[in-house]
């Protein structure tokens, strides 16, 4: 089957089967992640981040939480 006729079907589902389709699918690259490249920049960027958090300056929040308020918006 090809990419096209995937994202038609998959825009024929309700709303909320395709919200549950799209968390699947990046589940299942988050599953398959070890073999994504991470540049250069894109360390340091992460460094800088987490040097931020350490630091005070940044807040982490519950991924439940972060799910339930993009849900009410």
């Amino acid at each position: 089957m090809k990419l096209e006729e995937i994202y038609e079907q998959a825009r024929q589902l309700p709303l909320a089967e395709r919200v549950q389709l799209v968390e699947e699918i990046w589940n299942s690259i988050g599953d398959a992640n070890e073999g994504l490249p991470v540049t250069e920049e894109q360390k340091k960027e992460l460094d800088v981040r987490l040097q931020s958090y350490v630091d005070g300056e940044q807040q982490l929040h519950e991924w439940q939480d972060v799910h339930q308020a993009l849900r009410k918006s």
